[in-house]
């Protein structure tokens, strides 16, 4: 059984906005052309109106400005033709680099004494 034209809309739309929110984790930036072919878009427009539907709503910061603001946090610079992520104030944890490397030496010279 194939499914309705309704039905594969909305998994064309479910899975649009799931590649959406990756691109987001995934990316700082990302030209307009990039981000549609990455949501399997054929034109900007196209690309534009998927964020219009998904409550990407563009807002101008200022009057005739190109720069618009979505609900998710995204930056749409039009004439500059890029999505802007916001940015996540995710934690810097540090790594031990010192502490892994002597650990891995040691394990190495422990195992070449096993040889």
């Amino acid at each position: 059984m194939r499914p309705s034209t309704m039905q594969y809309s909305r998994i064309k739309y479910l899975s649009r906005n799931e590649i959406a929110t990756c691109e987001e984790a995934a990316y700082e930036s990302l030209p307009l052309k990039d981000a549609a072919t990455l949501l399997f878009f054929k034109s900007r427009s196209d690309l534009l109106k998927f964020a219009e539907m998904v409550g990407l709503c563009f807002r101008p910061l200022l009057p005739l400005c190109s720069l618009h603001v979505s609900q998710r946090g995204w930056s749409i610079d039009i004439s500059g033709e890029q999505i802007i992520f916001k940015k996540k104030n995710e934690e810097q944890i540090e790594i031990p680099k010192q502490r892994i490397i002597a650990a891995s030496l040691a394990y190495a010279r422990e195992l070449e004494q096993i040889v």
